[in-house]
């Protein structure tokens, strides 16, 4: 679904922190390499916050994306 609202603020505030993360570390600028770390931090918290505020109240947690499902297949027979 489209992000809306905050969460899509939120969304262009982290795009906007990787770019400056980005121009940063090419210019070799270590004091704006780590404003610009802080700011990402700081944006992806955000995001995370908007998140949790537009689910669904009651919603289950999205299981993780490396858990098995069904039972394995037997082993071929040599």
């Amino acid at each position: 679904p489209p992000l809306t609202g905050e969460l899509a603020a939120a969304a262009e505030r982290v795009q906007s922190a990787i770019v400056e993360v980005k121009a940063a570390q090419a210019s070799g600028d270590f004091e704006r390499y780590g404003r610009a770390l802080k700011a990402l931090d700081e944006a992806m918290t955000a995001f995370q916050q908007a998140q949790r505020a537009a689910a669904p109240t009651g919603s289950p947690a999205p299981a993780p994306s490396g858990s098995p499902s069904g039972s394995p297949a037997p082993s071929p027979n040599a």
